[in-house]
This record gives C-alpha cells, sequence and structure tokens, in this order.
C-alpha cells in the first residue's frame, strides 16, 4: 500500500515519497506493533457519526496522543516530527482497508490522505523538518471526517440552542458538517460550492430532507480582519461572506494563526515577518495598529436539490 505510486496519489512528490519509503523500511517493522493496537480500538461500526460525548471526544484524542507517545519512544532516533509522520503514515493501510469495507471508493480515500503532504509542506516550511507537528490525523482514522472537494469535512453535534434561516432550523444537538480548510492553494467560491454539494451527497443518508448545515471555526471569520484585513473582492473575503458569522472570540494568547499567514510563529512583534504579498502587508498593518486576534464560528445552510444557500 504504501509504494511510491499510492504516496504520490496522495499528493506527495517523487522525492518526498522516497523518502518516506526509506524511512519506512528502516522503522516500519519497529512500530507495527504500536499501529496494530491503536487501530484495533477504533470502532468502525459507525462511520461519520460524531463522537457521542465530550469524554468520548477526550478518550480518543489521548489514545492518538499515547499513540504517538509510543511511536516516538520505539524511535528516540528520529526527531519528533519524522517519528510523527512514520507513525501516522503506517495507519494509511488500516484506513484504506476500512474504507474499502464500508464502501467508500478510491478517489476519496485518496484525495482525504493528501492531507499529509499538505501538512508535511507545513512542517518543512514552518520547521524546517521532514515530519509533521500535528496529530488531527485521528479523527480522519476514526471515521469522523473525510475530504470531499476543496474543503474536509467533520461531523459535530451544533452546540448552541437553536439556529433559523430560511425557513429551516438547526436545534442543539443535532448533526453539523464542520469545515475545515486544508493549506492545498486557491480557495474561490466556486471550489467551495462544489465542496458543499460533494458533503450534501455524501452525508445525504443523515440529512433531514435537502438541506446540509455547515459550520466552520476560523480565523478566517474573525470580524476585525474581515472588516480591516482582507481586501473587499478577495477569495477570503468571499469565502467569509458565504457563511452567517453568529460568534466572534478574541484570542487572549498571541497571534498564534500567525503561521497560516506567514510560514512563522508570532514572537510579538512585526519586524521580522514577510511583508511581500498584500495581505500580509495588510495584516502587518493591523497589527502595528494595534488591532488583536481571534477566531469566529460561521454557519449557512446548502441546499442539495437547488444548489445553493439559504439566505
Amino acid at each position: 500500500m504504501l509504494n511510491k505510486t499510492n504516496l504520490e496519489k496522495m499528493g506527495f512528490s517523487s522525492e518526498d515519497a522516497e523518502r518516506i519509503i526509506e524511512l519506512n523500511s528502516k522503522y516500519a517493522h519497529i512500530i507495527a506493533p504500536i499501529v496494530k493496537k491503536y487501530t484495533d480500538n477504533i470502532d468502525t461500526e459507525k462511520p461519520f457519526e460524531p463522537y457521542k460525548d465530550a469524554e468520548s471526544g477526550n478518550i480518543a484524542t489521548q489514545r492518538a496522543d499515547d499513540f504517538i507517545k509510543d511511536v516516538q519512544t520505539a524511535l528516540p532516533e528520529l526527531d519528533e516530527y519524522a517519528s510523527r509522520l512514520v507513525g501516522w503514515i503506517n495507519c494509511v493501510p488500516f484506513l484504506y482497508e476500512t474504507y474499502k469495507q464500508i464502501g467508500i471508493s478510491e478517489e476519496l480515500f485518496f484525495d482525504t490522505m493528501k492531507d499529509f503532504s499538505y501538512k508535511l509542506q507545513e512542517c518543512k516550511t514552518l520547521h524546517n523538518a521532514f515530519g509533521l507537528f500535528v496529530d488531527w490525523f485521528f479523527i480522519i482514522f476514526e471515521l469522523k471526517a473525510i475530504a470531499l472537494g476543496r474543503l474536509e469535512f467533520e461531523v459535530k453535534p451544533f452546540g448552541r440552542e437553536e439556529y433559523s434561516c430560511g425557513g429551516y432550523t438547526l436545534k442543539k444537538g443535532e448533526y453539523t458538517y464542520s469545515c475545515h480548510i486544508p493549506s492545498s492553494g486557491k480557495l474561490t467560491v466556486d471550489m467551495c460550492m462544489d465542496s458543499f454539494h460533494r458533503a450534501y451527497e455524501f452525508f445525504k443518508p443523515q440529512l433531514k430532507g435537502d438541506v446540509i448545515p455547515i459550520v466552520s471555526y476560523t480565523w478566517l471569520f474573525y470580524k476585525p480582519y474581515l472588516e480591516k484585513v482582507f481586501a473587499e473582492g478577495s477569495n477570503l473575503k468571499k469565502f467569509a461572506d458565504l457563511f452567517d458569522i453568529i460568534g466572534n472570540f478574541s484570542s487572549e494568547d498571541n497571534f498564534k494563526d500567525c503561521w497560516r499567514i506567514f510560514n512563522k510563529k508570532y514572537d510579538g512583534t512585526t519586524e521580522n515577518l514577510p511583508a511581500d504579498t498584500s495581505l500580509r502587508r495588510s495584516f502587518i498593518n493591523y497589527i502595528n495598529n494595534g488591532g488583536d486576534f481571534g477566531v469566529g464560528y460561521g454557519i449557512l445552510f446548502y441546499n442539495g436539490k437547488t444548489k445553493e444557500i439559504l439566505k
């Protein structure tokens, strides 16, 4: 499964695929029992159902943390990034077989696995290291999230009391489809509408009628950024405008999303931040003029029958 052809289908360059194969040839057999223990404990009986409660989600997170700690203990000669890559990449054959068993196409499998190549590039850029620095993949392996076009979707219960739009009402605890935005390049309205429709078709058995509620919790929805940073008519502004932003949260931390824009962590000053794009220059100006940081929560209702967002 983890051969060069399939790794390239996952979005890795030829050079990166060869390096992964080299790492695997040395270490896969060492962590094989750890991978089996982890994947044997994944419940595949109810695919794409959210965790039943917060405790179940916390247990899944802890299980993933323990998995990576065990992998890193078994591979002390590798740094934390490379060992994380070896650990997660060796769970891929499990997901391939699981997708086959539940009738999900190879196309969707490889589209979902491309997230590894995106995260590898982020790790190279941010940490100058060959590997991974995040562990969010567990929600993919535990059949909670999948890539559908440009966006990735995770099934989550609605946490607010109620939200209504266009004659449709979503109540607390009902399913929403939280979209993640991988760093895979351009983000256009057409791409997003295509993803919304793919999500509608994929999750149709779970839906009430023809409407899918899509949410996102992201720095792209923080209203001060929308008002003072993103250019009118930009793809980022157009994406945010698709949603009704119903929550904004200032961050007490420093600019933790800085790396997403500048490929660098924020050290409290803009002096070392690159200003080579209009977005970066706009953010630098915003920060230098006392702008604060945060995230927003947005929601939209997509009607799969009419292929439009309800207003």
